[in-house]
């Protein structure tokens, strides 16, 4: 990476440099203005969610935060997502400047374009229909049986489209519809995207899955092309998020799920802490990711006041799609160009 940053100084004219990751080393080497990208440092809040080796002197962690220390310091600007990473991670753990930090949000995605079917981002019975016959189509096509000839159009049913990693808490979703159904006797599914690591102890989904033979209420839908992933939030009752922990403003599946008319709650954390600073209104749809039992009372108040929630979501994400992702480029491009006297200044 030194290499060709000597090659681009000698034979490229560039304006600034966008460095897109804060451990690219090669970078420090680079004539001109430059912004680095720091997503975040997930690994130094929830440091058991790594193995021992990546805390060794040579591990993983510790040579990353080495990296990106030279990085951040020889960057005229450091771009994050949200202002608390910018707080917690930037300046304690990576030693760069706050004056340097220019924070700049993700956009709100969209997922409507892909399913034509669905129109002004509400769910008809012609558009159920179609998700529900996309979602079949899909199941018959990668051998899921259990669901080629599934009911989406009847079944009620909540997803959470993320990995199952330590922060991301699906184990607490998981039993919270599973004491729905088990305990309250309510007809419920939770679908999944993220594999069940059977035999893993750094995660709870398994154990209720086998525990209390959860098997088919908890299904596990894999690897969806973005299209499936679409139909899949389109049909569901109810999505859910439940993480502890992102590197944004609010999350990625709660814009997801309004983009296609289907309502979502979010795990309190410092990433929704901060979207309630300017959307209050969302407060009633935030649980705490420890309370299990308020997350399914959450869960049932959302299916039984579906189109009410979905009201009052609608007016949020309308003022949230406002900000584009033609704003996020122009952000990033003027962060690249601008050298450091200005950035301080």
């Amino acid at each position: 990476m030194a290499a060709a940053a000597m090659y681009c100084n000698a034979n490229i004219d560039v304006a600034g440099w966008f460095i897109s990751f804060p451990f690219f080393c090669g970078a420090i080497y680079l004539d001109g203005p430059k912004a680095t990208l720091m997503p975040d440092a997930l690994g130094y809040d929830f440091p058991l969610g790594f193995s021992a080796h990546d805390w060794s002197a040579r591990g993983s962690q510790v040579t990353w935060r080495k990296k990106s220390t030279r990085v951040l310091a020889a960057s005229d600007t450091t771009i994050t997502f949200s202002r608390h990473v910018a707080r917690r991670h930037v300046v304690p753990l990576l030693n760069a400047p706050e004056s340097r930090i220019q924070v700049v949000p993700l956009a709100p995605p969209d997922l409507a374009p892909l399913l034509p079917f669905v129109q002004d981002r509400r769910r008809t019975e012609a558009s159920y229909k179609s998700a529900a016959d996309l979602l079949r189509r899909h199941a018959a096509l990668t051998g899921h049986s259990y669901l080629c000839d599934f009911p989406f159009e009847e079944v009620p049913f909540v997803v959470t489209a993320t990995q199952d990693r330590v922060t991301k808490n699906l184990g607490r979703v998981a039993e919270a519809v599973r004491r729905i159904v088990q305990r309250q006797r309510q007809n419920m599914k939770l679908l999944v995207t993220a594999r069940i690591e059977f035999g893993a102890d750094w995660t709870l989904m398994p154990k209720v899955v086998e525990e209390h033979l959860f098997n088919r209420d908890l299904i596990s839908v894999r690897d969806v092309p973005r299209k499936v992933h679409a139909a899949l939030f389109h049909c569901a009752t109810v999505t859910v998020h439940p993480t502890l922990f992102e590197g944004i403003i609010g999350s990625l599946p709660f814009y997801e799920s309004l983009s296609v008319g289907t309502p979502c709650i979010l795990a309190r954390g410092p990433h929704v802490n901060e979207l309630l600073e300017s959307e209050p209104d969302l407060k009633p749809y935030v649980f705490d990711p420890y309370d299990i039992d308020g997350m399914a009372n959450l869960i049932v108040h959302v299916r039984d006041n579906r189109e009410a929630v979905l009201a009052a979501q609608r007016v949020i994400y309308a003022r949230l799609v406002e900000y584009g992702w033609d704003q996020v480029a122009e952000a990033y491009a003027q962060a690249a160009i601008t050298p450091r006297e200005r950035t301080e200044g």
